[in-house]
């Protein structure tokens, strides 16, 4: 019998901001990078603000 993975989908938007490495900001970006490194079960999913393109290319790196 399989499971399904979890499934967690977060709102980056706080890794938009210029507090994105400080913060709630560094707290979301540790807790993805731990996640995406120790469970192999899970599906991530991470929501940015289209308006905010520039520092969406940049949250994404």
């Amino acid at each position: 019998m399989t499971s399904e993975p979890l499934k967690l989908w977060i709102d980056g938007q706080c890794l938009q901001t210029h507090s994105r490495m400080r913060g709630i900001g560094r707290y979301v970006l540790d807790l993805l990078r731990s996640l995406s490194t120790h469970e192999n079960d899970i599906e991530l999913q991470v929501s940015l603000n289209a308006a905010m393109a520039d520092s969406a290319m940049a949250a994404r790196s």
